[in-house]
């Protein structure tokens, strides 16, 4: 039987019947994984709090189950208990039932996964969605960080971690580890004392000295001035209605290229040492990117804070745009993923008041290439200008 056959829970159990245990349980990781989102979204309601599927029981049981893949060892599968995978699944299936516009998205998906399973490849080095995620999915994710912002200090782990999933190119193992395996007493005291431990965590922890953390950058980075604020409110203000979607195309065409990369095969340790620079560039961006969303919602009054912080993450995005790849490598123009990211960040800068030269200069100097040169320059063609 092949994935493509896959249309329901029915011939997805009959597929599983010949593929190890463990492709079960990762199909079935991923699937949670899709609906969390319109959970999240509902995370203040009352119904939540009743059945006690508050944010953090619900974010342990993913982090665990996705560390159960990777250490199937007695102490990490403990971490995981069968109750709480229960009540998430009843979750899920209850957040699903709620959008049937999703159900078609989600078996779409199951099949990629299927296949994915049968070639021998990782699924949790792939990005959540293969393509841009569906609209259901972005709204009721930006509306869940939303929900995250209110109050970051305790969550501030678990955005990074979701980015991770999101994009494939997840926390460190051994980090989410040693996460999974906090006691039981610290975590019934709540997502405070859940931030201290994983601070304390990782201050032990041996993580990526180039790693980019977002928050942390933005609160280092001075205020802009006064004239650069208006400008960008100004642009703001003017491509509102527009900045959604392209904000979106930005994170589908990042999490493709970053799967391009892992799956690309190299012929030297230093073209995999560029690629792992590249991905973190392409991971600094969709992180910029996702922040954004939460600060610029589609619509509603911007106070002078989230103008300021807005500005701050379009300036985190541009930098990273512009030491994405230094090299140009021979696949550079023939990649489609690659060359719509530069394309669509030529057109999104003049909607967050940066200067379409920019973009355009950018590309070019990064990239060569007469298909992406030309490809540039209609995105500064259809791209409107800024006084």
């Amino acid at each position: 039987m092949e994935p493509d056959a896959i249309k329901d829970g029915e011939s997805l159990e009959a597929w599983l019947q010949d593929r190890p245990p463990e492709d079960a349980m990762a199909i079935a990781h991923r699937t949670a994984l899709r609906v969390h989102s319109l959970w999240s979204d509902a995370m203040e309601y009352e119904w939540v709090r009743k059945t006690d599927l508050t944010a953090l029981p619900v974010l342990r049981l993913y982090l665990t189950s996705g560390v159960a893949r990777k250490y199937p060892t007695p102490e990490v599968k403990a971490a995981s208990t069968a109750t709480r995978a229960a009540s998430a699944s009843a979750t899920a299936d209850r957040a699903a039932s709620s959008a049937s516009t999703a159900a078609a998205e989600i078996w779409e998906q199951i099949r990629i996964d299927a296949a994915a399973l049968l070639a021998g490849l990782d699924l949790s080095q792939r990005p959540l969605w293969s393509d841009t995620p569906p609209y259901w999915f972005t709204v009721a994710d930006r509306n869940a960080r939303a929900i995250w912002a209110k109050a970051p200090e305790p969550w501030h782990f678990w955005l990074r971690w979701w980015d991770g999933v999101l994009s494939g190119q997840q926390l460190d193992w051994e980090l989410q580890k040693a996460v999974a395996l906090i006691a039981d007493e610290d975590w019934e005291k709540g997502p405070e004392r859940i931030a201290e431990v994983i601070a304390e965590i990782e201050a032990d922890h041996k993580a990526d000295p180039d790693a980019e953390d977002i928050d942390a950058l933005v609160a280092r980075m001075p205020p802009a001035a006064k004239a650069t604020i208006e400008t960008f409110a100004t642009a703001i203000a003017r491509h509102r209605d527009d900045l959604p979607a392209t904000l979106d195309a930005i994170l589908g065409f990042c999490a493709l290229e970053i799967e391009r990369l892992q799956r690309k095969n190299y012929q030297s340790d230093d073209e995999r040492d560029e690629a792992k620079r590249q991905i973190r560039a392409l991971l600094t961006i969709h992180s910029a990117v996702s922040r954004l969303q939460v600060v610029i919602p589609p619509e509603g009054a911007l106070t002078d804070e989230a103008l300021i912080k807005a500005e701050k993450l379009s300036r985190v995005f541009i930098d990273a745009f512009k030491a994405w790849p230094r090299k140009n490598a021979d696949d550079l123009v023939d990649s489609v993923c690659r060359a719509a990211l530069v394309g669509i960040t030529a057109t999104v800068l003049p909607m967050i008041g940066a200067s379409v030269n920019l973009a355009v200069g950018a590309g070019v100097i990064l990239f060569g290439g007469k298909k992406v040169a030309d490809g540039l320059k209609a995105a500064k063609d259809l791209a409107p200008s800024i006084p």
